[in-house]
């Protein structure tokens, strides 16, 4: 990851008591779960496996559950990836899903979770 690739929001990790959960959206109705790593306001970091290769300029489509804040719909392009975790940043996010993201990460900093 060069210089250029690094966030410029802080990162924090989903807790228990304030859970996010991913999928990615398929043809039809197909939806496969995938790991999330850490959340931003800028994007997010997955984890890489059998259903995400990683390769940098991809595109995908995401179920995105952010706890109380609701699920959202979200499109992120792949910008980098560094052993099992997969950087990916959001594609115009609708006002609504900027909202939550932002309160999720907020809530998360004021818990004091990881990041």
């Amino acid at each position: 990851m060069d210089r250029s690739e690094r966030r410029r929001s802080v990162r924090m990790r989903p807790i228990h008591d304030l859970p996010a959960t991913a999928e990615l959206l398929g043809p039809g109705d197909a939806r496969t779960p995938v790991g999330i790593v850490d959340v931003s306001v800028g994007g997010i970091a997955l984890a890489r496996g059998d259903v995400l290769n990683g390769e940098p300029g991809t595109r995908v489509a995401l179920r995105l559950s952010l706890s109380q804040y609701g699920q959202h719909e979200v499109t992120v392009d792949f910008r980098w990836c560094v052993d099992a975790v997969i950087g990916a940043q959001y594609v115009d996010l609708t006002k609504p899903a900027t909202a939550a993201v932002r309160a999720y990460v907020a809530e998360l900093l004021e818990r004091g979770a990881p990041s």
